[in-house]
């Protein structure tokens, strides 16, 4: 009936049927039966052939009459193409260094100029623990400013990225995939996507971190470090397109002032770290540095940990249903619009083993992923 709707690619990992849609670029996670019913629209001759094809599985005519619906709606939306803005004609605008900081970052040096204070606590406490005295030797120029509603990004003089202020994460975002340009000589379409997680390593074994906002995975990442593990990054996972590996971030960790008591018996003088608060509702966050990071190795993961914190509870390890993993990754990541990417993705996913981290207390988290995941 409507072929050219159908999605590109489709994976299935455990009772769970994974479909990607190439006009949107976006993933959508079924259970077997919507995923046959799916089928049964995309191959039914008409509506009527499909209302008569789902009622031999017990649908009311009703039933199947809403379905028909909801499943044309589902399959239109997810074939309206993914639409980004062409930036390249940005005016570029040079800053005075009154607010300019520069960054010895892994033997790399970089300026950054900031047009506010304001518009400075967007990157710069992230990245306070590389600031040098000396910005006129850098390596690299970048330009962050505010013209009015909008922020801008630039790199040597030529303007790269824009957004509104409100939105302005999406700053960071691309800001951090700029930095990673610029420190492994690479191009966007170098890596299979970033992912919203932390990432940490052991014995060349990469555990990703995801959970929503205030699951505690920074701040388990921080307990980490202090525990054998090593930081790859903070909050944004880089993957790269050929070999799948996870690439350092040099950001430090971020941490709600909630969260701090947790970490006073690892760690002295929390209170004396850079700070920040870009957002009422969260609150200051503060950035702890990594302890070591090895921007020379590449580690592979193939484990994802959902993070969730909760007070008074024993820690426990679940092994976790894909689809869980993916209500919370995909929605605030970016993965490369491609198919072979997107083919590329589902096939690690197939690879991967997921699991639920619930815990209260720092004690003993650390033996539990060893000898459970990283001995293994």
């Amino acid at each position: 009936m409507k072929h050219h709707l159908s999605p590109k690619h489709t994976k299935k990992i455990g009772d769970s049927v994974i479909v990607w849609f190439e006009k949107s670029n976006s993933y959508i996670v079924l259970n077997e039966e919507l995923h046959k019913l799916l089928d049964l629209y995309i191959f039914s001759k008409d509506k009527i052939s499909f209302i008569s094809n789902i009622q031999k599985f017990g649908y009311s005519h009703t039933q199947s009459r809403s379905l028909f619906k909801d499943i044309d709606i589902l399959l239109k939306d997810q074939n309206v193409e993914d639409f980004t803005d062409n930036l390249k004609d940005i005016p570029f605008k040079a800053l005075s260094k009154e607010y300019s900081e520069s960054y010895n970052i892994w033997n790399t040096k970089i300026a950054l100029h900031y047009s506010s204070e304001k518009v400075k606590q967007l990157i710069h406490p992230s990245l306070s623990y590389l600031a040098e005295a000396n910005y006129s030797t850098c390596d690299t120029n970048i330009h962050i400013y505010q013209e009015k509603h909008e922020l801008v990004l630039a790199e040597n003089e030529t303007s790269v990225f824009r957004c509104l202020a409100k939105d302005y994460h999406k700053l960071q975002g691309k800001f951090s995939q700029l930095i990673m340009n610029i420190l492994y000589k690479t191009k966007e379409s170098d890596y299979l996507g970033c992912f919203h997680a932390t990432t940490v390593s052991k014995s060349d074994k990469a555990i990703m971190l995801i959970g929503s906002s205030g699951s505690g995975k920074s701040t388990l990442s921080a307990i980490l470090q202090k525990n054998g593990f090593k930081l790859v990054s903070d909050d944004v996972s880089y993957m790269n397109k050929l070999d799948l590996s996870i690439k350092a971030y040099p950001s430090a960790i971020s941490i709600k002032e909630g969260s701090l008591t947790s970490l006073n018996s690892f760690y002295n003088n929390l209170m004396q770290l850079p700070k920040v608060n870009l957002n009422p509702k969260k609150g200051y966050i503060r950035y702890i540095p990594p302890l070591e990071m090895d921007y020379k190795k590449s580690p592979l993961c193939n484990t994802i940990l959902l993070v969730n914190y909760k007070k008074n509870v024993p820690t426990r390890l679940d092994a976790l249903n894909i689809k869980y993993v993916l209500e919370v990754l995909i929605p605030e990541s970016w993965i490369a619009h491609e198919s072979e990417s997107a083919l590329n993705f589902l096939n690690w996913l197939e690879t991967i083993n997921c699991y639920r981290l619930t815990y209260s207390n720092a004690e003993g988290i650390s033996d539990l992923l060893c000898q459970e995941i990283i001995d293994k």
